[in-house]
């Protein structure tokens, strides 16, 4: 599940429920897979 891309908000919802660990977040926020993807999701390229 982690390494499938998100095609919608609930995709990247689990993501993210499933990466932070019962709201703990130890994700790193440069190079953490999560965020790398959040910004993909939300910074489109032109």
């Amino acid at each position: 599940m982690m390494e499938l891309p998100s095609t919608c908000a609930a995709d990247f919802a689990a993501t993210a429920i499933v990466a932070t660990c019962r709201g703990g977040l130890g994700v790193d926020w440069d190079a953490g897979a999560l965020w790398i993807e959040a910004r993909d999701l939300t910074n489109p390229p032109v």
